[in-house]
């Protein structure tokens, strides 16, 4: 027996009911756009999985802080200046980026996902971001969803989008999708920006949960350069507007391969959500052979890690900031890591002929 999951449509971004988007060039770029709003005409639940870098770009604290009450209304986005590594001056910009398309859609700033990606170092030229959210603010429509895509590209060759359309309980849904990244591209999101937009009605909760399950299963298992970026993330916002009876908890199938038998993980109790959502990463399913694999994957990075570390050397992608005489701190959960300080003795700069890539080597001692 064959299921159809969903079907594949026109629309990109803009396909879910309810939802509008605009694509300008602010002059960031030369000429290609640079700055993207994304609106929706009522309040949507929403969710974002952020990077997990230990050096995170402005706009993923905004976006963090704004989607906690798991509501938001609109997306601003640019392209090309990441705003990370910018200190406080970048945190400012990113408030004020918030701001500034919450006042030109007519939305609370809290509601505003705010998203940069691009050159690590530099500060947004905020008189260019200001005059592109005003000029993008009238001009939201549901036409170009491709230059909605191209709106947030930087090293990209070609734009990335989708759309489809679903059933659920005889009420159809649509979906649509734009995302970039080329480099950096690690376990856990890579180089990436990804925006979501649904008119399906979920409840919050159960939308976080299952966000961050569909990252764990597909975004976090690629891995091309071993680099983490400093402003990944993944964000969703569902509208309702599609008036299907509201999705109201998750359910996980699986295989438990300690007893040998199926697994149905049904409504979970909002209360104890941290510590059940341990649970799918203790069951099976038909990807679960792929998933283990990326995952072990990027433990063996974080092992790698390790091993250099306690031999006084390690390597990290060449924008990561790192000066001499610099105090860093060396841990990562997931390899089991003990939290240790090190001082920054030496750096050399390493080309690798093979994948064409330039790597940062960092000797280290004692703090």
């Amino acid at each position: 027996m064959s299921y159809i999951l969903f079907t594949v449509i026109d629309g990109g971004i803009t396909a879910p009911q309810g939802f509008s988007a605009a694509s300008v060039n602010c002059g960031i770029k030369a000429e290609a756009p640079d700055l993207v709003l994304i609106y929706s005409d009522r309040l949507a639940s929403a969710a974002a999985t952020i990077t997990t870098n230990s050096l995170r770009a402005a706009p993923t604290f905004v976006t963090q802080e704004h989607t906690a009450d798991g509501r938001a209304q609109a997306v601003v986005a640019n392209s090309w200046v990441a705003n990370a590594a910018t200190g406080a001056q970048g945190m400012t910009n990113a408030w004020e980026m918030g701001r500034l398309a919450a006042q030109a859609l007519g939305v609370a700033e809290e509601d505003v996902v705010v998203c940069s990606t691009g050159h690590i170092g530099e500060q947004l030229p905020m008189d260019n971001i200001a005059a592109g959210i005003a000029q993008a603010g009238p001009q939201l429509s549901r036409d170009n969803p491709e230059l909605v895509a191209r709106g947030i590209m930087t090293t990209d060759t070609y734009p990335k989008m989708v759309s489809v359309e679903f059933e659920v309980g005889g009420t159809t849904v649509k979906m649509g999708a734009i995302a970039k990244g080329a480099g950096m591209i690690c376990p856990n999101m890579a180089t990436m920006l990804c925006f979501i937009t649904t008119d399906l009605a979920i409840d919050p909760k159960v939308l976080q949960f299952s966000l961050r399950e569909a990252v764990r299963r597909s975004f976090n298992c690629i891995s091309v350069d071993g680099c983490m970026s400093t402003n990944d993330t993944v964000a969703i916002l569902a509208n309702g507007a599609a008036g299907n009876t509201p999705l109201t908890s998750v359910q996980v199938e699986g295989y438990d391969t300690g007893s040998d038998t199926v697994i149905i993980v049904n409504r979970f109790d909002w209360d104890e959500i941290d510590r059940l959502y341990d649970r799918p990463e203790q069951i099976e399913d038909s990807n679960i052979d792929t998933i283990a694999r990326a995952e072990q994957r990027g433990d063996a990075y974080l092992r790698q890690a390790e091993i250099e570390s306690v031999s006084g050397m390690i390597t990290i992608p060449v924008n990561c900031g790192q000066q001499l005489f610099d105090v860093i701190d060396i841990t990562d959960a997931r390899a089991g890591l003990d939290a240790a300080k090190k001082r920054v003795l030496g750096l050399v700069l390493v080309y690798n002929p093979y994948r064409g890539e330039y790597r940062q080597r960092l000797w280290l001692g004692a703090v």
